[in-house]
């Protein structure tokens, strides 16, 4: 149902968040642990989670979240330690490894969430159209591709173009879905169609493709907050600035005024160069 479609990506959401990212992560298998925690729960619970109670609140409980990071904690331990050798990636991609991780009861309570799983008191749903259903199962799938950093889409398209396991077509359409993901462009239906069943290969196949994702998005944090506003009024500076000392080209000066006298606006691709042109200037002394 649409609310079980809800639920469940904002489940698989919340998990990764409950994880982490380097240097606070709970390990380096996010991509991994992550499905098997929540597959094991499921079949621990008897697939009797309350998803309705989790769409109408839109997050996890406080006491869900942290039974999520012992789980993930103790299936991490689990594999690191029972992988032959030290290729547990390749250990986990293996169906022996479930059944290995679904038989053990891993010493973790359950019975704490016990306010969690459906019973007759769980409050009764109302029917939704299809329409909405599809949209739903639409945003949900638009979210996973975006979950995955645009780097890794280029080196999803590496592996796919070195090893074959991609199709032309198939490496092809993930370094499209890098290029819009880097610059902040809607998907198209038939990209994100291809975008998931690229993913799923990669999963089966060679999950250690995310295992550096983490970095990536750390990487974009830290970039963030070392970010310059970047406004009218700092354009303004720059060109009475550079006015006087003409350390910029012709043509960036002059892209620059057109941005004070309203030519060009600033988009978010304006920004990026008006950002550059900073660095520019600030070379030379702009303070």
């Amino acid at each position: 149902m649409f609310e079980d479609v809800i639920s469940k990506a904002i489940i698989f959401s919340s998990a990764e968040k409950v994880y982490g990212v380097k240097p606070n992560a709970i390990g380096d298998m996010r991509y991994i642990v992550v499905p098997y925690a929540l597959a094991w729960l499921g079949y621990k619970l008897d697939y009797k989670l309350d998803l309705y109670k989790i769409w109408k609140q839109q997050t996890l409980s406080d006491v869900l979240k942290s039974k999520l990071h012992e789980i993930m904690s103790k299936i991490e331990e689990y594999i690191k330690s029972k992988a032959p050798g030290s290729l547990y990636g390749e250990w986990a991609k293996k169906e022996e490894c479930w059944d290995a991780i679904k038989n053990e009861n891993l010493n973790i309570k359950l019975d704490e969430i016990s306010g969690e799983l459906e019973d007759k008191t769980s409050e009764k749903r109302k029917m939704l159209t299809e329409d909405e259903t599809i949209k739903v199962e639409i945003e949900a799938s638009i979210e996973r591709l975006k979950s995955v950093h645009y780097k890794t889409w280029k080196k999803i398209e590496a592996w796919g173009r070195e090893t074959g396991n991609l199709s032309q077509y198939q490496f092809d359409m993930a370094y499209t879905l890098s290029s819009k993901l880097r610059n902040n462009r809607p998907f198209t239906d038939i990209e994100r169609n291809q975008g998931e069943t690229i993913l799923n290969s990669v999963i089966e196949k060679n999950p250690e493709l995310f295992f550096d994702m983490d970095e990536y998005f750390n990487h974009d944090e830290n970039l963030k907050k070392d970010e310059v506003n970047i406004t009218l009024d700092l354009v303004e500076k720059i060109v009475k600035w550079d006015k006087e000392r003409r350390k910029l080209d012709a043509y960036k000066y002059r892209f620059m005024v057109e941005l004070l006298e309203g030519k060009k606006t600033l988009t978010d691709r304006n920004k990026s160069l008006v950002g550059l042109n900073l660095k520019t200037v600030q070379k030379y002394g702009f303070r």
